[in-house]
C-alpha cells in the first residue's frame, strides 16, 4: 500500500522542519531548511527577525534630555549674581514677576508696592533701627533693575487691572508729585529708585521709553492718568541747554526709538530693529490667536504725540518717516473688503490713525508728503528731490486712495481727513486715477450720474455719502460736509447746473430715503442746516444768473419751503418743520438779500408767500401742521436781521392773519377753528399796529369767539390777547359785550385767569354778575351740595379780585356766607345732641373761601372782627380733627382741615392774642360740658394746637382750665355710687354691703365722663404737659385722688353708674385716667410731703381734733387736703363720698409718713391716739389705723391697743353683734398684720377667749350678716395658726363657718363673695397648717375633704365671667390652688371634663391654669383607663375619640384681637396633646386620623399658630433665640407681656410637632407658596428640629428611661447612636452575624421625614426583610410615632420570627404596625395566620368576607 501524502500545509511542514533543525543545533536555518541569507539594501527584516532582535537586546538607561533653557530671572541676573543681597521676601515678590500668571504677577506688584510703601513710612516714623531702614532702602533701590527690566512687558499688559497697578507703582518710583500727599516734599528713597529708573542702561533701552510712551496714551482713563504723569514727571524741556542740566528723558534724543517701538508693535515687527536685550518687550503678534487692538491704538497715538510735541526740524530719521507713510501703515485704515486681502482693524485703531493723519499735515512749518522727508539733522538736499519725487507723489496717493475710499462710513477722525484735504486738495485727483482703475466702479460712476454729467469715482464715493444721510452718522457729520466740499478741486466738481443739480440731488435723497427720519430730529437739523449752507455757498460760484435763479427757486422754495410747510408730494420726503429749520431757512434767505443782484431772492419769495397761503386756503391732510409751521417760520423770518425779510414777513403775516380770520366763522370743525385761532394767536404780533386787522380782529372777538369760550381755551386766550392789544376804549366795549348773558362758570374762570394773566383786571369796568356770583355761592355753600370745581375756583378768585366781574363789596357778602355755612355742620359735630351728618364734605367750600380771603392782612383782621369767625375756624383747624370722627365712620376732609388752619394762621397773624384768647375761653367752655363730643383731653389737645400758633401769646394752656370754684361746685352737684361689696376682698375699707341701689343718674359724655371727671381729666391733661400748673394747683390734689379710687374700682369691679364714669365706659379709658391721676397725686404728694416741718404731724392732729377747726395755715397744702376729706369722711352724710374720702385720708397719711424725713414711730402714734379717741367714727379710724400700721406693727403700744380691741370685741353679747360686733371687728382687723409677718397677732388665750366669743354668736339664735361671716373667716385666717397646737371645737367652728359661707356662696352675689373668699383663705391654711402638725391633721382629716368637694362644686359651676371682676378673680386664683391638689378619686371624665372646658374659657388666666392642671389629671386618668379597655377589646368595637366638646373649642382658629381667647386656645390645644401623652399605639392612631379627618391641624391650628408666631410669606418670624420652648412654665405666664402669646404659641406647635408630625409633613409638603414653604421649613428647622432630635436620641440613649430598658433587654440587640451625625444603628446578631439597619435623621425633622437604611441582611427573605424596614417607615411617617418605637417594633418582629412566630400573610409582619398584636385569625382552608386589623381592612375594602389567599370564606 502506498504512503499517504501529509495533509498538512507547507507551511506547517516548513514551521516543524525549522523545530527539528533547531533541536539538533541548526539556529542558522530557516523555515524552508536553508541557511539564512543576508539582508539586501532597502529589504526589511521578517517579523521573526525582529522579534529575535528585541528579544536578544539588552535594556540599557537612557537618561531624560535636558529641559530647554528658558530666560534667565532678572533677579539672578541683576541681584544675585551681581552680589546684592535683598531681603528674600523682597526676592520672593520680585520672582514673581517673573511669571506668566496674571494673578501672580499681581500678587508680585502688590508685594512690590507694599514694600515700598512700608519702607517709606518706616522711614517717616523712624521704626527700627537705622541700620535696619538702610538695608531696606539699598534692597529697594537694587530691585528696580528687575522691575526696569519686566516694566516693558508689564505696562502693555492685556490685563486691565494689571496694568493699572503697575503704573500706579511705576508713578511712585518715579516720584511723580501726584502720587505723593500735597505739599510733601520727595522723599529720599524715591529719588533713589528715579535714578535708577532713568539710568542710562535703561534709557537706551527702546522697549523701556518706548513702552511707557505708548501706555501713557493707554484707552482706559484711569491707566492713561496714571501713566502720563509719571511720563510727563519725567520727561525733560525740549530746550538743548535744560536738557543737559535735569535728569530725565529727553523727547528729541528718544523720538526714533520711541517710533521703532510703536512701528514694531503696530507693524508686527515686520523690518523693525530687534528689541533690546535684557528687557521683556509685548508684541502685537506675540499671539496669533489675540489682535491687541489697544496696543496698536495707543502706540498710533503715541505716534501722534510725537509729531505734535516735537519741534523744528523733525527729530525723526528718513526710514522712520518713511514708514510712517508707507503703504502698510495706511492700510490699517482700509475697512473690510475681501478682494484687497487686507485685515480690517477695529474702529478705535482708524480713528487714531485719522488722528496721526491730522498730525502729520498739522506741522505747519514742514512738508511730509511733498516737498520731501528732512533727515536726521533737519538738512534738505536739493538734488534729491527730483529723484524723490515720484515716490512722494506715490505715497501721497496711496494715503489718499486708503483715506477718501474708506473714510465715509467712519463716525470720527474727520478732523484729520478734513484737514488733510485742506492741505493737500490734490489728494482728490491721486485718489481719483487710482480708483479710476477698477472695473467695479466703473460700473457705479455709470449707475451714479447722468447724461450731462459723470462724476469721478472720489466725487461718486462723496454723492454716494450725502445720499446715504453720511452713512447713518448724520449729526456728528453733516457740519464736516460744506468743509469736504470746499476742498474739492473745481475740475472734479465745475458749479455747473447738471452738477449741482446732481450734487444736491444725492443730497436731497438722504431725507426721500427715509435715511434721515430713523436719527431723530437733531438729524433733520444737521441735514438742512449743511444742505443750505452748501446751497448757499454753490451759488455764487455759478456764472448764468438764471441758473442761479432756478437752482434757488427750485431747491429753497420748491424743496426746502414746501418740505417745511408739509407739502411735498408722496416720495419726495418726510415734513422737516422746526424752529431751527425755519432759523436756517431764514438764515439763507438773509444770505440772498443780501446780494447786490435780488433776482434769486424774489423769485424764492414768491414761492414761499404763495405756498404760505395755498396752506390757509387749503383742506388737504396736514394742514393743521402745515399752519404750526408757517407760524414758526413767520416769527423767524420777523427775527432776521435783513430789513428787506422784515418787511416782506410783516406783509405775509398780515394777509395770513386776515385769511384765517376770515375762515374762523366759516369752519365747522372745533379743531379747524382752533388751528386757525392758535396761528391768529402766533402771528398777530408781527402785526399790531396794522389798524385793519385789529378792526377784522375786533369783529371776530365780538361776534364769533364768545360761543366758542366754553369749548375752546384757545378761543379766549385769542381773547384775552386781543384784548390787552387793543385800545382803552375799544377794549372796554369788547368786554361788556360778553356778558349781555351771564356766561357759565368755567368761562367766567376761564375770563378771570385770562385778564389777571394780561394784567387787564383793573382797567376793564364791572361786568355787574353780582347777583349771578351771589346765587352761585349759594348754591356751592348749600348742605350736602353738588357743586363743580370750578365754580369754587370762581368764587375763590372773586373773594380777593372781584374786578372786573362783580362790585368790590361782595367779598364781604361771599364772607358772610361762608361763616355761616361754616357754623351749622361745626355745631352739629362738636355737640351730642343732634346727630352726626353723613359726611363732612361741606366744610370744603367755606374753609376753602375763608382761606383765600384771608390771605390779604386786611382781610384777616376783618375775619377777627367778625362775630365767631376766628373761633370757628379754630374749631375746624383743631378741635374737629382730633376728635376721632373715624369711630363713628366720619372722616374729616383733609383739604378743610389744611385750609381752617391757613386761614387761622392769617388771622392770628393779623390780630394777634385777642384772637387767640377768645378762641381758648370758647375751648375752655367745652371742657365740663357733657354734651361736648370731643373729649376733654382732646379740648386741651386743641388748644395747645391754638396756643402753638403764637408762640409769644400771653394766653396760657391753664386758661382752658376750669376754676377752682367750678371743680367744687362740680363736686357737690355730682352723686357718687358705693362701691361694689366684692372690692371689699382688696381693699377693707370698702364697705362689704349690698350697693345694688346706689346707683346714679348723672349724664355722661361721649367717651362715658361725667362733667366732673371731665374737668378732672382736663386738668391732668394740662398738667401732663407742664408740671408748673400742677404745682401751683394743690387744692386739686382730693379731687385726683377720688378720680384714682374710682377708675380703679371700675376697672377691678365695673358698675351701672359710678357717678364720674358711665357704665359702659372702655377699658383703656380708665387706665389712661388712672395712670395719670396716680403720677399726678403722687407727684403732689411726695414734693408736698418733702417739705413738711418736724411738728407737722402734732399740729395737723390738733387742727383736726378742734370741733371749730381754725383756718388751714397758707402753704399748708397737705393739711389743707386732710381738712377738706375729714369733715365727709367723719359726718358719713353722703356714704358714697365718705368712703371714697377715708379712702383718700389713708392715702394722704401714708404718703406723709413714707415721703417725710421726720415721719417715724412717734408721728405714727400721734396718729393712733387720734383714732382711738374716734368712737362716733370708727371707718374712719380703720383708715388711720391702716396707714399707720406699717409704721407701728411691732410697737408695745400698737401691741396694747389690739389686745383692746380684741377684749372689746370679746365682750359683745350675741344681741349686740348687729350693733357693736360689726365695727369692732373692723379696727381689730385693720390692725392685723399680713399673714406672712412675722408678727404674733394676739397671745393663744386671748385669741381662745375670742374664738369662744364668736362661737356663742354662732351658736345663738341671732342672725349673722355677710359682712359679719367673712369678718370672722379673715379673723379666724389670723388666728387659726396661733391655736393650731391647741385641740378642741374651735376646729369644727373653723369648718362649719367655711361650709356655711362656701354652702352660701353665689357667683352672681358679690356680697357673698368675701366670705367665700376668707373662707377658701382659712381652709388652705388649715391645710398647709396639718401638712406640719399631726394632730391637727387628724382632727381636720374628715372635714378637709367634703369641704374640698364644696370649693370643687363651687369652682367648677362657675359661669365665665363676661366682664372684668378682679375681686371674682382673686376668689377664683384662691379656690383653684386648693383645687389643685384634689384626691383623684374627686376627678372624673364624665362629671368634670365639661365643667372645666367651660372654665378654660373664663377669661382670667388664673381660671384657666387652674381648669388646665385639672384638665391634664383627669385625661391622663382616662387615657390610662382607656388604654387598658382597649388592650381588652377584641373584638375592636370601643370608639376611641376626643371629646367632641373639646373637638368644637379646637375647631374655631384664634381671634386676634382677645389674649384671653387665644390662651383659651392654645391650652385646648395642649388638653388634645395631653391624650398622646400614655396612649398606646391604636390610641395614638386613632386620635390622628381624627385630627386628620376633621382638619383641626390644617384649617385651625397650624394658621393660627403661624399668625401668633408672624410666619407668613411676608414677614419676619417671632424671634425664638432667647426662649426656651420645649419646657415652659405656665405659672410663669405674663399676660400682659407682649411677648408671652407668641412663646406660648411656639410650645404648642412643639408639642404639635411632637404629637402629630405626619399631619404637619403633609401640610408642609403639599404647600404651594414657595415663600411661605420656605418661611416654614427655615424657621422650624432653625428653632424646634434640634430640639425634637436631640429628644428622639435622647430616649434611645438613656438607659434607665422604660424605652431603653426595653431596648437593651437582650444581648443579641444593641442600638449606636451618632448624636453628630443624627444617625441610629440598629444591630441584631444572629448565629453571630449581624443583621443592620440605620435610621437616619434629617436637619429638617419632622418635616422632612426620616430615611431607613437597609445596611445588612441575614437569614430572611428579601420580601420578609423589606416588610419590616416598610413597617418601620409607616410607624414613624404615617402613625407619628417615635423612633424608638419603631426600633421596638423591628426587633419584637425579629425575635419572633427567629422564634417561629408566622407573620401575617397580609403585612408580611409578625407584630402589627397599628395595634401591636400579633396574627391571630387563622384560615380553616389554608391555615394562614393573619393580624385582625389587617383582616378586617381586607374584608371591607374587597367587599366579601374571603381569605386573601385561598379565597374560601373565612
Amino acid at each position: 500500500m502506498a504512503k499517504k501524502q501529509s495533509s498538512a500545509s507547507s507551511a506547517t511542514r516548513k514551521k516543524h522542519a525549522a523545530k527539528q533543525a533547531k533541536r539538533r543545533g541548526g539556529d542558522d536555518i530557516d523555515d524552508d531548511g536553508e541557511p539564512p541569507r543576508p539582508l539586501q539594501r532597502g529589504q526589511n527584516k521578517s517579523k521573526k527577525d525582529r522579534k529575535q532582535d528585541k528579544k536578544d537586546r539588552v535594556k540599557q538607561y537612557i537618561p531624560p534630555p535636558p529641559p530647554p533653557k528658558g530666560l534667565p530671572d532678572p533677579v539672578d541676573l541683576y541681584l544675585v549674581q551681581a552680589g546684592k543681597q535683598p531681603d528674600a521676601e523682597l526676592l520672593v515678590v520680585l520672582r514673581r514677576l517673573h511669571k506668566k500668571d496674571e494673578a501672580t504677577i499681581s500678587r508680585g506688584v502688590d508685594g512690590l508696592e507694599g514694600w515700598v510703601r512700608e519702607t517709606l513710612r518706616m522711614d517717616v516714623d523712624g521704626d527700627g533701627e537705622d541700620w535696619e531702614r538702610e538695608m531696606r532702602q539699598e534692597g529697594v533701590v537694587d530691585c528696580m533693575a528687575a522691575w526696569a527690566h519686566h516694566f516693558p512687558r508689564l505696562a502693555l499688559h492685556p490685563s486691565r487691572r494689571l496694568r493699572l497697578q503697575v503704573h500706579s507703582l511705576h508713578s511712585l518710583l518715579v516720584a511723580n508729585p501726584a502720587s505723593l500727599p500735597r505739599g510733601q516734599a520727595v522723599p529720599p528713597l524715591l529719588a533713589s529708585t528715579r535714578s535708577a529708573l532713568l539710568s542710562p542702561l535703561w534709557l537706551e533701552s527702546r522697549d523701556y521709553v518706548g513702552a511707557w510712551c505708548t501706555a501713557a496714551w493707554d484707552n482706559d482713563r484711569a491707566i492713561r492718568r496714571e501713566a502720563r504723569g509719571s511720563w510727563d514727571a519725567v520727561l525733560l524741556p525740549l530746550s538743548t541747554r535744560a536738557a543737559e542740566e535735569k535728569e530725565g528723558i529727553n523727547l528729541v534724543e528718544q523720538a526714533d526709538a520711541i517710533a521703532s517701538f510703536c512701528f514694531s508693535v503696530i507693524l508686527g515687527g515686520a523690518g523693525q530693529p530687534a528689541s533690546s536685550p535684557g528687557t521683556d518687550t509685548p508684541s502685537s503678534s506675540s499671539d496669533s490667536s489675540e489682535d491687541p487692538a489697544f496696543l496698536r491704538t495707543s502706540s498710533i497715538l503715541a505716534l501722534s504725540y510725537l509729531l505734535s510735541t516735537l519741534p523744528s526740524p523733525l527729530a525723526l530719521s528718513e526710514d522712520t518717516l518713511s514708514t510712517l507713510t508707507g503703504e502698510q501703515m495706511w492700510d490699517l485704515v482700509v475697512r473690510n473688503e475681501p478682494s484687497s486681502g487686507v485685515k480690517e482693524q477695529p474702529q478705535m485703531v482708524r480713528r487714531a490713525m485719522y488722528e496721526l493723519l491730522g498730525a502729520i499735515v498739522g506741522r505747519k512749518d514742514e512738508e511730509l508728503l511733498i516737498e520731501g522727508e528732512k533727515s536726521v539733522m533737519g538738512e534738505e538736499e536739493d538734488a534729491e528731490e527730483e529723484d524723490d519725487e515720484e515716490d512722494r507723489k506715490a505715497r501721497l496717493q496711496g494715503i489718499a486712495v486708503r483715506v477718501l475710499a474708506n473714510c465715509w462710513a467712519e463716525e470720527d477722525g474727520w478732523p484729520g481727513i478734513i484737514a488733510f484735504l485742506r492741505r493737500y486738495p490734490q489728494a482728490w485727483t491721486l485718489a481719483n486715477a487710482a480708483l479710476a482703475d477698477s472695473a467695479e466702479r466703473d460700473d457705479e460712476l455709470d449707475d451714479t450720474g447722468t447724461a450731462d454729467f459723470i462724476p469721478s469715482a472720489t466725487i461718486s464715493l462723496f454723492l454716494e455719502h450725502l445720499a446715504s444721510g453720511c452713512s447713518s452718522h448724520p449729526t456728528p457729520l453733516y457740519p464736516t460736509i460744506l468743509l469736504l466740499l470746499s476742498t474739492i478741486p473745481a475740475p472734479l466738481l465745475p458749479a455747473t447746473r447738471p452738477v449741482l443739480s446732481t450734487l444736491f440731488t444725492s443730497f436731497w435723497s438722504a431725507h426721500s430715503s427715509r435715511a434721515l427720519a430713523i436719527n431723530g430730529r437733531l438729524a433733520i437739523d444737521a441735514w438742512i442746516s449743511a444742505f443750505l449752507e452748501c446751497l448757499v455757498y454753490s451759488l455764487p460760484k455759478v456764472e448764468e444768473s438764471a441758473t442761479v435763479v432756478d437752482l434757488a427757486k427750485e431747491w429753497v422754495g420748491e424743496k426746502v419751503w414746501r418740505a417745511y410747510l408739509g407739502r411735498l408730494e408722496d416720495g419726495e420726503g418726510r415734513p422737516i418743520a422746526s424752529r431751527k429749520v425755519a432759523s436756517e431757512i431764514q438764515v439763507a434767505l438773509s444770505r440772498l438779500a443780501a446780494k447786490e443782484d435780488k433776482t434769486a431772492f424774489e423769485a424764492v419769495w414768491s414761492v414761499i408767500e404763495k405756498e404760505a397761503l395755498d396752506v390757509l386756503a387749503g383742506e388737504a391732510d396736514g394742514w393743521a401742521i402745515s399752519l404750526t409751521s408757517l407760524a414758526m417760520a413767520l416769527q423767524a423770518f420777523g427775527d432776521s436781521k435783513s430789513e428787506l425779510i422784515r418787511a416782506k414777513d410783516g406783509a405775509l403775516a398780515k394777509d395770513c392773519v386776515a385769511a384765517s380770520v376770515r375762515r374762523v366763522p366759516q369752519e365747522e370743525k372745533l379743531e379747524a377753528k382752533e388751528e386757525l385761532l392758535r396761528f391768529v394767536l402766533d402771528a398777530k404780533e408781527l402785526i399790531q399796529d396794522d389798524e385793519q386787522t385789529m378792526q377784522s380782529l375786533d369783529e371776530l372777538a365780538r361776534t364769533h369767539l364768545p360761543s366758542l369760550f366754553p369749548t375752546s381755551p384757545l378761543a379766549l386766550s385769542v381773547f384775552a390777547s386781543h384784548l390787552a392789544s387793543n385800545s382803552a376804549s375799544c377794549r372796554a366795549d369788547t368786554w361788556t359785550s360778553l356778558f349781555q348773558t351771564p356766561p357759565s362758570t368755567s368761562t367766567l374762570l376761564q375770563l378771570v385767569e385770562a385778564v389777571t394773566d394780561t394784567g387787564l383786571a383793573g382797567d376793564l369796568p364791572s361786568a355787574g354778575l353780582d347777583e349771578h356770583v351771589k346765587a352761585v355761592a349759594e348754591k356751592v355753600l348749600a348742605p350736602g351740595a353738588q357743586y363743580d370745581t370750578d365754580e369754587l375756583e370762581l368764587l375763590r378768585r372773586l373773594m380777593l379780585q372781584p374786578q372786573p366781574l362783580v362790585s368790590p363789596d361782595l367779598p364781604a357778602v361771599l364772607l358772610q356766607l361762608a361763616v355761616d355755612a361754616l357754623r351749622k355742620p361745626t355745631s352739629t359735630v362738636l355737640t351730642t345732641i343732634s346727630p352726626l351728618p353723613r359726611n363732612l364734605d361741606s366744610l370744603i367750600a367755606p374753609t376753602a373761601l375763608i382761606a383765600h380771603y384771608v390771605q390779604l392782612a386786611d382781610n384777616a383782621r376783618a375775619v377777627g372782627s367778625h362775630e365767631g369767625a376766628a373761633e370757628l375756624l379754630a374749631d375746624v383747624a383743631y378741635l374737629v380733627p382730633n376728635c376721632r370722627l373715624e369711630r363713628e365712620g366720619l372722616y374729616v376732609p383733609g383739604e378743610a382741615a389744611a385750609a381752617a388752619q391757613q386761614a387761622w394762621s392769617s388771622v392770628v397773624r393779623a390780630v394777634g392774642d385777642e384772637v387767640v384768647a377768645r378762641a381758648v375761653a370758647r375751648l375752655k367752655d367745652r371742657v365740663g360740658g357733657v354734651n361736648s363730643r370731643p373729649s376733654a383731653v382732646e379740648v386741651v389737645s386743641a388748644a395747645a394746637d391754638v396756643l402753638d400758633t403764637l408762640p409769644s401769646t400771653t394766653v396760657s394752656l391753664s386758661d382752658v382750665l376750669p376754676s377752682k370754684e367750678a371743680i367744687e361746685q362740680l363736686y357737690h352737684d355730682s352723686s357718687l355710687s358705693l362701691p361694689s361689696p366684692s372690692l371689699a376682698i382688696i381693699d377693707p375699707l370698702v364697705p362689704p354691703v349690698d350697693a345694688s341701689s346706689s346707683s346714679t343718674t348723672d349724664s355722661f359724655d361721649s367717651s362715658f365722663l361725667s362733667a366732673y371727671s371731665r374737668a378732672l381729666v382736663a386738668v391732668l391733661e394740662v398738667s401732663a404737659r407742664d408740671h408748673t400748673i400742677l404745682r401751683g394747683s394743690s387744692w386739686i390734689l382730693p379731687h385726683l385722688l377720688l378720680v384714682a379710687d374710682v377708675a380703679r374700682d371700675e376697672l377691678a369691679k365695673p358698675s351701672r353708674s359710678s357717678g364720674l364714669f358711665g357704665s359702659d365706659v372702655p377699658e383703656e379709658v380708665l387706665e389712661r385716667v388712672l395712670a395719670a391721676a396716680e403720677g399726678a397725686s403722687s407727684y403732689l404728694l411726695s414734693s408736698t410731703a418733702n417739705r413738711l416741718s418736724s411738728g407737722w404731724h402734732a399740729s395737723a392732729v390738733g387742727h383736726l381734733r378742734s370741733k371749730e377747726r381754725p383756718v388751714v395755715p397758707e402753704g399748708d397744702d397737705l393739711l389743707a387736703a386732710l381738712d377738706e376729706l375729714w369733715s365727709p369722711a367723719k359726718t358719713n352724710a353722703d356714704e358714697a363720698k365718705a368712703v371714697y374720702a377715708r379712702r383718700a385720708v389713708r392715702t394722704v397719711l401714708e404718703a406723709t409718713l413714707r415721703y417725710s424725713e421726720d415721719g417715724g414711730p412717734q408721728d405714727a402714734e400721734r396718729w393712733l391716739a387720734m383714732a382711738q379717741n374716734l368712737t362716733s367714727a370708727p371707718d374712719l379710724a380703720c383708715a388711720i389705723l391702716l396707714a399707720i400700721k406699717p409704721v407701728l406693727l411691732d410697737t408695745p403700744r400698737f401691741e396694747r391697743y389690739q389686745n383692746e380691741l380684741a377684749a372689746n370685741l370679746a365682750g359683745v353679747q350675741p344681741s349686740a353683734i348687729d350693733v357693736k360686733a360689726v365695727p369692732a371687728l373692723r379696727q381689730l382687723l385693720a390692725t392685723a398684720p399680713p399673714l406672712d409677718a412675722a408678727v404674733i397677732f394676739l397671745p393663744q388665750q386671748r385669741s381662745m377667749f375670742l374664738i369662744q366669743a364668736i362661737s356663742r354668736w354662732i351658736s345663738s339664735d341671732e342672725s349673722i350678716s355677710e359682712e359679719l361671716h367673712a369678718g370672722i373667716a379673715e379673723l379666724f385666717c389670723h388666728l387659726a395658726p396661733i391655736v393650731q397646737d391647741l385641740s378642741g371645737g374651735h376646729w369644727d367652728l373653723m369648718f362649719d363657718l367655711i361650709e356655711t359661707n362656701l354652702d352660701s356662696a353665689d357667683w352672681e352675689e358679690p356680697v357673698t363673695l368675701p366670705p367665700a373668699y376668707h373662707s377658701c383663705r382659712l381652709l388652705s391654711q388649715i391645710k398647709d397648717l396639718a401638712a406640719a402638725n399631726a394632730d391637727l391633721r387628724d382632727t381636720a382629716k374628715a372635714r378637709l375633704t367634703p369641704s374640698l368637694e364644696m370649693v370643687l362644686r363651687l369652682f367648677v359651676n362657675r359661669s365665665p365671667a363676661r366682664t372684668r371682676d378682679e375681686p371674682r378673680a382673686a376668689v377664683v386664683d384662691t379656690m383653684a390652688r386648693l383645687v389643685k391638689d384634689l384626691p383623684p378619686k374627686l376627678l372624673s371624665m364624665d362629671k368634670s371634663f365639661e365643667q372645666l372646658l367651660r372654665l378654660l374659657q373664663d377669661p382670667a388666666w388664673a381660671v384657666q391654669l387652674s381648669s388646665y392642671d385639672l384638665f391634664r389629671r383627669v385625661v391622663k386618668s382616662y387615657v390610662e383607663d382607656l388604654v387598658v379597655e382597649a388592650e381588652l377589646d377584641m373584638e375592636e368595637k370601643l370608639e376611641i375619640r376626643l371629646p367632641e366638646s373639646l373637638v368644637t373649642l379646637l375647631r374655631v382658629p384664634v381671634p386676634d384681637d382677645s389674649t384671653s381667647a387665644a390662651t383659651t386656645y392654645l391650652l385646648g390645644w395642649m388638653t388634645a396633646f395631653s391624650f398622646f401623652g400614655s396612649a398606646s399605639p391604636r390610641l395614638r392612631t386613632a386620635y390622628i386620623e381624627q385630627l386628620r379627618d376633621d382638619g383641626l391641624i390644617v384649617q385651625s391650628l397650624l394658621p393660627s399658630l403661624f399668625a401668633l408666631l408672624s410666619i407668613s410669606d411676608r414677614t419676619r418670624p417671632f424671634d425664638l433665640a432667647p426662649w426656651s420652648i420645649d419646657d415652659f412654665h405656665l405659672d410663669l405666664f405674663d399676660t400682659t407681656s407682649p411677648s408671652s402669646l407668641p412663646v406660648l404659641a411656639a410650645h404648642v406647635y412643639y408639642r404639635a410637632l411632637q404629637a402629630v408630625p405626619s399631619i404637619i409633613r403633609s401640610y408642609w409638603s403639599s404647600l404651594q407658596n414657595l415663600q411661605l414653604s420656605r418661611t416654614i421649613q427655615s424657621f422650624t428647622s432653625r428653632h424646634f428640629s434640634p430640639l425634637l432630635i436631640s429628644d428622639e436620641l435622647l430616649a434611645l440613649r438613656d438607659p434607665s428611661s422604660p424605652v431603653g430598658q426595653q431596648l437593651r433587654d437582650n444581648d443579641d440587640f444593641s442600638v449606636k447612636v451618632a448624636a453628630n451625625a443624627s444617625e441610629v444603628k440598629v444591630v441584631f446578631v444572629v448565629d453571630e452575624e449581624s443583621m443592620e439597619v440605620a435610621v437616619k435623621v434629617p436637619s429638617e425633622f419632622p418635616l422632612a421625614g426620616v430615611e431607613i437604611k437597609d445596611v445588612r441582611k441575614v437569614g430572611v427573605t428579601e420580601k420578609q426583610w423589606r416588610a419590616w424596614l416598610l413597617a418601620m417607615q409607616q410607624v414613624i411617617t404615617s402613625q407619628s410615632a417615635a423612633i424608638a418605637d419603631a426600633i421596638l417594633l423591628f426587633k419584637r418582629n425579629v425575635q419572633l420570627h427567629f422564634e417561629g412566630v408566622e407573620s401575617c400573610a397580609i403585612c408580611y409582619s409578625t407584630v402589627s404596625t397599628i395595634d401591636r398584636t400579633l396574627p391571630s385569625k387563622k384560615c380553616r382552608t389554608c391555615s394562614q395566620v393573619f393580624h385582625a386589623g389587617c383582616l378586617f381592612k381586607w374584608f371591607t375594602t374587597s367587599g366579601g368576607s374571603t381569605c386573601p389567599l385561598c379565597r374560601s370564606l373565612f
